[in-house]
């Protein structure tokens, strides 16, 4: 049910990079909410490892978007790689 949600607000993205990159923003912060709910109750269950995997994508996205700065984004991609 989460997943459909975010693949849906994914795939209707603006056109705009910098709008588009918002949205993003906004989907890896609802992800990332729901990565430390799943950690806390079943930490290896599908939908987790499909969240985590979720916030990953994301995150390597928007360090590598043109509009982000490489020096405030590599943090994030570190933290996901991680998990």
């Amino acid at each position: 049910l989460h997943l459909n949600h975010f693949n849906a607000a994914l795939a209707d993205l603006p056109s705009s990079q910098n709008d588009a990159d918002s949205v993003r923003e906004g989907i890896l912060a609802s992800a990332t909410r729901l990565h430390f709910a799943f950690a806390s109750c079943h930490n290896a269950g599908t939908e987790h490892l499909s969240v985590l995997h979720l916030c990953y994508e994301l995150a390597s996205h928007l360090h590598s978007s043109a509009s982000a700065d490489p020096t405030e984004t590599i943090g994030r991609v570190r933290f996901w790689t991680e998990q």
